[in-house]
């Protein structure tokens, strides 16, 4: 009977060590697993977290975010504002003058956010590149233009016109502030940006004359001194983006 209680119990000791020694084993490799991920979290400087569409005053783009940690963000994206036309009818004085406009910009950024109060709001500061922004203006005299009891328009091609170009290719500094956050779900947030560029560089400008109005290009620096501040540039921006 003795032998038999001594048997028993060198099993159990047995079966205790052995369950013992594997839920060690289990836990050392879930140690090493979660050590494992951890390092492998720590690898990535930056921890991608969005990517978003940006739509408002400084044309459509896409946006790309990463956390740096709880306090700051970087963000990288660009913005376009596709060439587009349209024409305006002023009277200037006793004359009539169309003017035909054409635009278009773009220009890559970089931000860094700074989440002062909690995970919404955040002071911006950033850099930006304008590459190709060029806005043009082809102004025509419209209606009768008499000289004596000549009518000096009846041919638009002897008339002529003034055509003033103005480009922007530049570096510019952003500050701003925005809200990361204004409406959220678990993979969608909505985020408003409100800040300004100030372009480094004046914007170029040339002018252009034909026919009657040969000789109006001595205005191009006076056109060139009224866009002299034209360096602060305000921007809106929303954001529809998708969280990883």
């Amino acid at each position: 009977m003795q032998k038999i209680y001594l048997t028993a119990m060198t099993i159990l000791a047995a079966a205790f060590c052995f369950n013992t020694a594997s839920a060690q084993d289990d836990l050392m490799q879930g140690a090493k697993g979660e050590a494992k991920v951890e390092k492998e979290k720590k690898g990535f400087f930056i921890q991608p977290t969005s990517v978003g569409l940006s739509v408002g005053t400084s044309g459509v783009g896409l946006e790309f975010c990463g956390n740096l940690n709880k306090r700051f963000n970087l963000r990288a994206g660009f913005g376009y504002i596709p060439k587009f036309n349209y024409s305006k009818t002023d009277e200037i004085g006793q004359y009539t003058v169309k003017t035909d406009y054409k635009t278009q910009a773009f220009q890559l950024h970089f931000f860094g956010d700074w989440f002062v109060f909690g995970p919404n709001f955040h002071l911006t500061a950033g850099v930006a590149g304008y590459m190709g922004g060029k806005s043009t203006a082809r102004s025509i005299p419209v209606g009768d233009y008499y000289y004596g009891d000549i009518n000096i328009n009846d041919d638009p091609e002897r008339m002529g016109y003034v055509e003033s170009k103005v480009s922007l290719n530049t570096i510019g500094l952003y500050a701003g502030l925005g809200w990361q956050n204004l409406i959220s779900t678990n993979h969608f947030g909505l985020s408003l940006d409100l800040g300004t560029y100030y372009a480094l560089t004046r914007p170029e400008v040339n002018m252009s004359t034909t026919g009657y109005l040969v000789g109006n290009e001595t205005n191009r620096q006076q056109l060139a001194d009224n866009l002299k501040n034209y360096r602060w540039l305000p921007t809106l921006q929303l954001g529809f983006n998708y969280k990883f």
